[in-house]
C-alpha cells in the first residue's frame, strides 16, 4: 500500500487557482492510471514554503481516497500518515525488531520490574513491538503529533502496557519515578555522530551490556562508530553506498526522518 503525496509552494503568484487544479487534476489522473504491487491508497497535496529538505506540513489536501493505511508488523497493526515516521523497509525492521525483541527478552529478569525505555520513540512502533517481553513500555519522544499517533495505534493493538509521554528526553527522565531495566535508543548510522554521542551517555550509567542495532547504515558512519566503540556489537539490515556531501545516506532512505522532521 502507498500515499503519494506532492509537496509544492503557497507561493502560486502568477499561476492561478486554476491552473494549479487542472495541474493537480491531470497528475491525480496519471497516478490512478498506473499500475502497483500494490494498492494506491490515497493522493495528497501538501503546501510547504521551507527552503530546506525539511518538510514542514501548511495545509494537506486530500485529492484521492484517503491520508493514512494501516502496515503490519510482527502481528501488529500501525496507522501511517503522511508524517508518521516509520521505517520504509518493513520487511528489513521485521526482523531487526524480532532481533531487538529477543535480546530484551533475554535479558530482563523474572524477578525484576520489567521496565523498558523507549527514548525518541516516534510514533511508538518500537515500543509496542518490545511490549510482549516487558511489564511496561515507556515511551518519550518531543514530537507531540507523533506521541497521539502512539497512543492512538497501542489502543488500537489493545496493548495496556505501553505509556507515551510528549515532552523533551532528558527533562523527562528527571520526573520519571521509574527506574529503566533496559532503554532502548534508535540512532541513525549515517555520520556515526549522534550514534557514537549516544552509546557514551550511556556508558555513564554502567549498563550491562549494550547492542546497536539499526535498519541501514553508511560505511563512513560505520567505521567511526566501531572505532570509537569497539566493544559495542552491531547489527545492520542493510550497507549503504556512502554519504553525499551534505551527510546524507545515498540513495537517502535512511534519512527519511530527519528529511520530514529536520532533525539531522
Amino acid at each position: 500500500m502507498c500515499i503519494r503525496d506532492r509537496v509544492t509552494t503557497t507561493q502560486t503568484d502568477g499561476l492561478g487557482a486554476e491552473t494549479e487544479s487542472v495541474l493537480l487534476d491531470g497528475w491525480v489522473k496519471a497516478l490512478c492510471e498506473e499500475t502497483y504491487d500494490g494498492v494506491l491508497k490515497g493522493i495528497l497535496h501538501t503546501k510547504n514554503d521551507s527552503v530546506a529538505d525539511t518538510i514542514k506540513n501548511e495545509g494537506t489536501d486530500i485529492l484521492f481516497g484517503q491520508d493514512f493505511f494501516y502496515e503490519e508488523l510482527l502481528d501488529l497493526k500501525f496507522k501511517i500518515t503522511p508524517f508518521s515516521f516509520f521505517q520504509t523497509n518493513s520487511l528489513g525492521a521485521e526482523v531487526l525488531y524480532q532481533t531487538a525483541r529477543e535480546f530484551i527478552g533475554d535479558a530482563l529478569d523474572d524477578e525484576a520490574s520489567q521496565t523498558v525505555f523507549d527514548l525518541y520513540s516516534g510514533t511508538g512502533t518500537i515500543a509496542q513491538i518490545l511490549s510482549p517481553v516487558a511489564k511496561k513500555v515507556i515511551g518519550v519522544e518531543i514530537v507531540e503529533d507523533a506521541v497521539a499517533a502512539a497512543r492512538e495505534n497501542a489502543k488500537l493493538n489493545g496493548l495496556d502496557n505501553c505509556k507515551f509521554i510528549a515532552g523533551d528526553v532528558l527533562k523527562v527522565l528527571d520526573d520519571l519515578t521509574e527506574k529503566p531495566d533496559v532503554i532502548v535508543l534508535d540512532p541513525m548510522l549515517a555520520t556515526g555522530g549522534s550514534a557514537i554521542d549516544a552509546i557514551g551517555i550511556i556508558k555513564r550509567s554502567h549498563p550491562k551490556s549494550i547492542k546497536f542495532m539499526c535498519i541501514i547504515a553508511a560505511p563512513e558512519g560505520m567505521k567511526a562508530f566501531t572505532e570509537a566503540h569497539p566493544d559495542v556489537p552491531v547489527y545492520c539490515a542493510a550497507m549503504d553506498e556512502r554519504l553525499n556531501d551534505h551527510g546524507y545516506i545515498v540513495p537517502g532512505l535512511g534519512d527519511a526522518g530527519d528529511r520530514i522532521f529536520g532533525t539531522l
